[in-house]
């Protein structure tokens, strides 16, 4: 019988689990990784308030890392994320509890598992990125980071519909917006930002305050 140590641990891996303990919406999570692929579902500790739920996410590679380099790389995507998750379970060794509950799947890109391998030149770039940008939150430097120009105004609706779901009032999010906007290179017009995103991100709050 194998026992859950290091030392048995099989080499060679091609998914990262995610284990989310109440500190984000189940909603939010699938705005923010829409681009990618995972499959998610809810642990038993799960209620409406406290979202506790699992995402398991495939890598674009298959890759044998020893104990300290799987530390490092879960520890790499922890600080890639735009949320905060339980940062006590990136061992490879840990054992993952399942539940009787609908699955979540969703298709999209492939997690590129290069950026996160430690000392190399993916990783140090990516870090590099997250040191230049520490005037950003997390979720700010999420969506500055995947925001182009022509994607602008899509990014910055999925930013509103996050802060939405959060519970925040129409004026707290306008100010996160504007601020947001403010930061990235390639800004919106601030009246595009008025006649688009904020009109979006009223009928959202309407939605969430009537429901």
């Amino acid at each position: 019988m194998l026992r859950r140590r290091d030392e048995f641990c099989i080499p060679g891996f091609n998914l990262v689990v995610i284990d989310v303990d109440g500190q984000i919406s189940i909603q939010s999570a699938k705005w923010l990784l829409s681009d990618y692929t995972y499959i998610l579902y809810k642990t038993k500790r799960h209620t409406d308030k406290q979202n506790r739920f699992r995402i398991v996410m495939p890598l674009s590679h298959e890759l044998a890392l020893n104990a300290e380099e799987f530390k490092q790389f879960m520890t790499n995507l922890y600080a890639w994320l735009p949320f905060e998750v339980d940062d006590q379970t990136g061992q490879r060794a840990r054992k993952w509890l399942s539940n009787e509950t609908v699955c979540i799947e969703h298709q999209g890109e492939l997690l590129d598992a290069l950026l996160f391998i430690p000392q190399t030149k993916k990783s140090e770039e990516r870090r590099k990125i997250i040191d230049s940008q520490q005037s950003m939150s997390n979720v700010e430097r999420w969506f500055a980071n995947n925001t182009g120009i022509g994607n602008r105004s899509n990014h910055l609706i999925r930013y509103g519909y996050m802060l939405v779901d959060s519970g925040m009032a129409f004026d707290d999010i306008k100010n996160r917006i504007l601020a947001f906007n403010g930061k990235l290179q390639n800004k919106l017009d601030e009246s595009e930002v008025y006649s688009t995103i904020m009109q979006t991100v009223s009928k959202a709050i309407h939605k969430r305050d009537t429901e």
